[in-house]
């Protein structure tokens, strides 16, 4: 291949990795809903909260609410708090598993076990004046 043309390529690729973590810094990993369809993974987390008994041990606090899910086959810990925080929470990854094991005994949140329920923060939104 030509000098030139590896040039090139090289320029272009570091500018689309440069573009790409950029995007990746403001937008963050999880997206905002654009779409007010829910799915059927969505409507089956929704009636499993509603299911939650208010008078159990686990109590929400200030910045979020326990529900109860039970964990399905290919399911993870962060898969499972972007569907319930669709607006995506309002801490960092290590805050959500840490009190993901707050809340379940200090269960490993990379060790978790299909069929089993476990209960998870939903965060609440901080509400900003503008």
């Amino acid at each position: 291949m030509n000098k030139t043309i590896k040039k090139v390529l090289f320029i272009i690729i570091i500018i689309l990795f440069i573009a790409s973590l950029s995007h990746d810094l403001t937008t963050g990993t999880f997206p905002n809903a654009t779409s007010k369809e829910k799915t059927t993974e969505e409507t089956a987390i929704e009636e499993s909260s509603q299911d939650t008994n208010t008078t159990d041990s686990k109590q929400s606090n200030k910045r979020y609410e326990v529900i109860q899910y039970e964990v399905k086959a290919g399911e993870t810990v962060l898969s499972i708090l972007e569907i319930l925080n669709e607006n995506g929470p309002p801490v960092t990854i290590n805050q959500m598993l840490e009190d993901f094991e707050g809340l379940n005994d200090q269960q490993n949140p990379h060790q978790i076990q299909t069929n089993t329920p476990y209960y998870f923060p939903v965060y609440r939104q901080i509400e900003k004046d503008m």
